[in-house]
C-alpha cells in the first residue's frame, strides 16, 4: 500500500513540475523575460518573473534580504533571459528537477 501511496504522490509532483515548467516556456515565449518556478506558501508551484518577485518582497511574503542571485539558487526551473542567453543547462535542469522531488517528498 506504501508503494501505490508513494506512486501516486511521485507521479503527481512529476505532473505539477512538468504544467509548471511548460507554463515557464510558454510565458517566456510570449513576454521575452526570464521566468522562475518557486512554491507559495501552500508549497503548490507557481511561475514569476522579476517584477512578481518585487511584489512579493514589497507585500512581504518574501524577505526583504533575498536577491535574484537567491532566487536562481533556490528555484526549480528558470527559462533564458530577456537576450535569449543564460538558458538552463540539462544537468542543471535535472537536478533542480531532484531538488524539487525532495522538496516535495519532505513536507
Amino acid at each position: 500500500m506504501k508503494k501505490l501511496i508513494y506512486l501516486f504522490r511521485y507521479s503527481y509532483a512529476k505532473l505539477e513540475y512538468w504544467y509548471a515548467v511548460r507554463k515557464a516556456d510558454n510565458l517566456h515565449k510570449t513576454y521575452k523575460e526570464r521566468f522562475y518556478v518557486m512554491p507559495n506558501e501552500d508549497d503548490k508551484l507557481i511561475v514569476f518573473n522579476r517584477k512578481s518577485f518585487r511584489k512579493y518582497k514589497n507585500k512581504g511574503r518574501i524577505t526583504y534580504e533575498a536577491h535574484v542571485d537567491d532566487m536562481i539558487r533556490e528555484c526549480f526551473y528558470f527559462t533564458p533571459n530577456r537576450a535569449e542567453l543564460d538558458a538552463i543547462t540539462p544537468e542543471i535542469a535535472e537536478a533542480k528537477k531532484l531538488m524539487w522531488f525532495e522538496y516535495y517528498f519532505k513536507k
